[in-house]
Formats: C-alpha cells, sequence, structure tokens
C-alpha cells in the first residue's frame, strides 16, 4: 500500500466527486474561535479563488527496521489539487488529488529499480496516483463515506488556528488502521499536515490567491512494494510544500514528471 496523506482514505474508502465546488470568501474580521469563520480561514489557505488549490512538495523518505538506526532512503516529489466546497453551514467537503514519484537521494534520477537496503532486495518504488475525499465541521475530519471496510479504524482532526505576530498556522492530524489482504498485521497510517501562512494576507480582501506553505510527516508501517514481509518497523516521510498561483509554477522535474505520466491531471492545474 502506497502511504501518502491523499491516499490515506483513496486505499480504503469508496469515494464520490462532487459535481461542483464554491468560491472561498475572505474571512473579514475574522474571529477564528467561530467554526465558520475558523472553516473559511481554512479554505483561503489551502485553495484559491475558484475554490481550488495548486501544491508541488519534496521531501526525504525514511525507514527504521525494529532495533536499527533510521536511514534516508530517497527522495518523494509530487503535485495535488484541493478542492473545497461548503456543503451545509455547518460543513465543508475535501477532495485530494495528486500524483508523486520517489527518486535517487543524490542523483534526483526517478527510481524505477531500487535495491532495498534493509533486505538487499532489488524492488520497484509505486510511484503513486490518488484521489481522496472527507468531510469536516472545522474540527473533526471524517471519511465522506458513510461506510467504512470491515476493520478499518479512521480518525482526524483540525487543530484551531494558531496566531503569533503576523503568523497563522493550523495542523491537519489522520490516523488510521487498515486491515491488508492476506497480511497478519493491518496497516497503520499516520499524516500529519501543518499549513503557515500570514495574518496580514489571510485577512486582506483585494487578495484572490493567499500563500501558503506546508509542512507535513508521516508515520506509518513498510509499504509492501519494500517487501519487508513480517518485519517491525516504520517509514516515514518529511515533507516541504507550497501552494502555487498556477501549474508554471511547479519546479520543472515534477512538471515534466506530471505531464507524461499523468496528462489529465496536468491538464486540469492548467484549467484552473
Amino acid at each position: 500500500m502506497t502511504f501518502n496523506r491523499r491516499s490515506l482514505l483513496a486505499a480504503s474508502v469508496s469515494l464520490t466527486a462532487l459535481s461542483a465546488f464554491g468560491k472561498t470568501a475572505s474571512p473579514t474580521a475574522a474571529d477564528f474561535s467561530k467554526l465558520a469563520d475558523k472553516r473559511r480561514a481554512m479554505a483561503r489557505l489551502r485553495t484559491g479563488p475558484s475554490g481550488a488549490g495548486i501544491w508541488w512538495y519534496r521531501g526525504t523518505f525514511f525507514g527504521k527496521p525494529d532495533g536499527e538506526v533510521t536511514r534516508p532512503l530517497m527522495t518523494v516529489s509530487g503535485a495535488s489539487i484541493t478542492r473545497i466546497e461548503e456543503t451545509s453551514a455547518d460543513q465543508d467537503s475535501y477532495i485530494l488529488s495528486e500524483a508523486g514519484y520517489f527518486s535517487d537521494l543524490n542523483s534526483g534520477e526517478i527510481l524505477d529499480d531500487w535495491r532495498n537496503p534493509f533486505n538487499n532486495r532489488v524492488v520497484k518504488p509505486r510511484h503513486y496516483r490518488s484521489t481522496a475525499q472527507y468531510v469536516t465541521d472545522g474540527v473533526a475530519v471524517t471519511p465522506a463515506s458513510a461506510t467504512l471496510p470491515p476493520g478499518m479504524v479512521f480518525r482526524g482532526n483540525l487543530s484551531p488556528i494558531n496566531v503569533e505576530g503576523d503568523a497563522v498556522w493550523f495542523s491537519e492530524d489522520l490516523f488510521a488502521s487498515v486491515p491488508m489482504p492476506g497480511e497478519s498485521h493491518p496497516s497503520i497510517l499516520t499524516s500529519l499536515a501543518t499549513f503557515h501562512g500570514r495574518l496580514t494576507e489571510l485577512n486582506d480582501p483585494t487578495l484572490g490567491f493567499v500563500p501558503c506553505r506546508l509542512a507535513y510527516q508521516t508515520l506509518g508501517s513498510f509499504s509492501d512494494w519494500m517487501e519487508m514481509g513480517d518485519s517491525p518497523g516504520v517509514i516515514s516521510w518529511r515533507i516541504s510544500g507550497e501552494k502555487i498561483a498556477s501549474r508554471n509554477a511547479l519546479p520543472a522535474a515534477t512538471a515534466e514528471w506530471l505531464a507524461r505520466e499523468h496528462a489529465e491531471l496536468f491538464a486540469e492545474m492548467g484549467a484552473l
């Protein structure tokens, strides 16, 4: 199972796409203790004037078998679209669609084959394309599907919006345990995302696009493509990202890979 923030739900929950997406309003004189203002502020930081936001990110994939020192294994790079719609007076729907790839830590070459240093096996890293949908009331995060697969455990939450001077940030924490067919242990998935912006920009009604940056960490079970079997241990991603105004601001290598491997997502970014 590929472990990334978007596929946390996509790999195990039946998803239905929204037919339309509303625009996100500027939270003028927002009181972030009020859930309506908090939800609008979060949407403004994560998306753009159309209700959708384009993101790129890059970071390091780490691994740690039990009893061994953690090792950096490869680079992970990707891009995504976040769409948010206010579906009721007290609830928003999020759709997150992304694609990403693994590359060599030193050369940056995309890895179609990789020698796993923990078992000396040559394996094929699973580059990913995923879509996930969930809903939130501004505090709890829940899957869009009314029924989870048997045995799946999921919980999610959004932190308060924190303000210190002109800095503003909030976190989205997702935790899941997903049964894996043919395996004795479930896949444990942890997704910890923090979004950073500027209060003056967030509360400026003349700004249609509010800059925002992402700090993201994961913690979970070994991915099946690593061929670690029942060996105990964990993997983690440490990623930095940024919301961008158009796909023209994507890093060249990511844009080239996306246009070649996932032209539909690349074209959708161009239409935003």
